[in-house]
């Protein structure tokens, strides 16, 4: 009778250690991983028309991070503390601190000659920003597969989960998703690799990137609240007794609180964005807007009578298929009951898929309480199933000899079909970014030219002020007296959407008011005419009748 395994016991041999050393292969491997990640990012970020939304609330809390006392707010500020609690729009300063970092190397290049310039300085630093953390991305996307499942395995989902079209086009754009993938995978691999190692250590390392993807969105404490369950549950496995769990807990404990501790009393909470309010009940859901083109996949609930439940199903059940891009969905669904029976013999599995279904979890909250889910959302769970999908496609002894048998399962068949699926990402991947809005670039560079600083500009979707630099560094307020009144709309704009555009209703004012009637100065459409953007229209309103 064998004796049972002592709590010092290596881990299976299918997870073996790192070297400490890097071997040739891990370097090719990784050098192949940052060469496919450059060649998406480079032309996603030479074939963008404008940034996203939200890449301009980052564009001007970095400014407002650079020189507070001008920072344009509701609040004057004076100090980068301030800008933490009373910063326009309100978010948390990891990655508008990355984007500064990034952006005194883009003005040393280019020095920005007027405030316009300096706009466009800024959303270019946001791609950059986030183009540098997809390329940091695959190292620990790399090793944490490796450790896992093998290097084919690693190689495979790193690979695939830089060109996945939403992926690879939310990572070249100016929004936070990459940075925080780079944290989050970064605490997962610490916390598989110390549930391996049956330590406590890595648990603390993982309650510190914890921390660090908080600092760059609110779920990054999901790093940390996985790491800690997995620390109670812990407590039953008699390879680790009560103690080390307790010490594990602890350990994940102090490690968050030490990154996200200062700003949680900075700002007396754990966030300050809608969306957590929303969740939480005290904001109303935002409402579907008319048919149009979004900025991204979004599933809106059309409010009509049925179950919530059912709806919520469908919205996560369409998204996450256009996330995974449809087969590696398939792989990951068919890898899944494998990796929860491997929990036996590698219970650092279970750190992976803990964190997908915590992430599953929220996203279902938020779609049951908001209304509204995008593909974005889903992303992390997509950074997983690819590990998954990886290990059914490279794992031919274990899945598919026993159905198939001979040729059809040999390593040469895995790469020919992985090979497929990676190809079939790249049409989609390489669609030009925003095309559609490009519009709002165009009218802004028209009021850079047109309008003086004695005009209103009333845009509720903020790109074009922030191109003709009105609002680099946040919406100024009015001017007392103006000369004109200007009104940014996309024709067919409704009262919808005046919770996420606040401006809106002033704008259709303007563009509506049959007493004193605007003229159009300017107005734009797709010159393709492919039906998939609205026109925009700039009106212009005489503000002295």
């Amino acid at each position: 009778m064998s004796s049972p395994p002592s709590p010092t016991a290596r881990p299976p041999a299918e997870a073996a250690p790192t070297r400490r050393r890097l071997p040739w292969a891990d370097g090719a491997a990784l050098a192949g991983l940052a060469l496919i990640s450059v060649a998406a990012h480079a032309w996603l970020y030479t074939h963008t028309f404008t940034t996203a939304r939200d890449s301009i609330g980052f564009a001007q809390l970095a400014l407002q991070y650079e020189d507070p006392a001008r920072a344009a707010v509701k609040f004057p500020c004076a100090t980068a503390l301030d800008v933490v609690r009373q910063g326009e729009p309100p978010h948390p300063p990891g990655y508008p601190l990355i984007v500064l970092a990034v952006s005194k190397v883009v003005r040393a290049v280019a020095t920005p000659a007027d405030d316009g310039e300096l706009a466009a300085a800024m959303l270019r630093s946001t791609q950059l920003a986030s183009m540098l953390g997809a390329l940091v991305l695959v190292v620990p996307s790399y090793f944490l597969g490796r450790r896992l499942f093998g290097p084919a395995q690693g190689f495979a989902a790193a690979a695939l989960f830089q060109v996945l079209p939403v992926s690879a086009r939310v990572t070249s754009d100016g929004l936070t998703e990459a940075w925080y993938l780079v944290f989050v995978a970064f605490g997962l691999g610490s916390g598989v690799i110390a549930v391996q190692a049956n330590g406590v250590r890595g648990f603390f390392t993982a309650g510190l990137f914890g921390g660090l993807a908080y600092l760059v969105r609110p779920e990054g404490l999901l790093v940390s609240l996985t790491m800690g369950l997995f620390a109670v549950v812990s407590a039953l496995d008699r390879r680790v007794g009560v103690p080390r769990a307790l010490r594990r807990g602890l350990a994940v404990t102090l490690g968050t609180a030490l990154i996200a501790g200062p700003y949680m009393a900075a700002i007396g909470g754990v966030t300050l964005k809608n969306a957590a309010a929303a969740m939480a009940g005290s904001v109303v859901a935002v409402p579907a807007p008319p048919p149009g083109p979004a900025l991204f996949g979004a599933t809106f609930d059309p409010g009509r009578d049925g179950s919530k439940l059912q709806w919520v199903a469908k919205a996560i059940a369409l998204e996450a298929t256009k996330t995974f891009h449809y087969a590696p969905l398939g792989f990951a669904l068919i890898a899944l009951p494998f990796a929860v029976r491997r929990l036996r013999t590698d219970p650092a599995v279970g750190v992976l898929l803990l964190l997908a279904g915590l992430n599953l979890a929220v996203v279902a909250l938020l779609a049951a309480k908001v209304g509204y889910l995008s593909e974005r959302h889903l992303l992390p769970i997509a950074f997983v199933g690819c590990f998954l999908a990886a290990y059914v496609m490279f794992g031919t002894r274990d899945f598919w000899r026993p159905i198939f048998g001979g040729p059809l399962t040999t390593p040469a068949a895995s790469w020919v079909l992985y090979a497929v699926i990676f190809a079939s990402c790249l049409p989609a991947t390489a669609k030009p970014l925003h095309e559609d809005r490009h519009g709002h670039r165009v009218l802004g560079e028209y009021l850079k030219a047109n309008a003086t600083p004695e005009d209103v500009i009333l845009d509720p979707y903020n790109w074009a002020q922030f191109y003709s630099g009105r609002s680099v560094r946040g919406v100024p307020p009015d001017p007392p007296a103006p000369r004109y009144r200007w009104a940014v709309l996309e024709e067919g704009e409704k009262d919808h959407a005046t919770f996420t555009k606040p401006r809106l209703t002033s704008a259709l004012n303007v563009a509506r008011d049959q007493i004193n009637k605007p003229v159009v100065a300017l107005e734009w459409s797709d010159p393709a005419d492919s039906g998939k953007a609205r026109k925009i229209v700039l009106y212009r309103q005489d503000a002295s009748k």
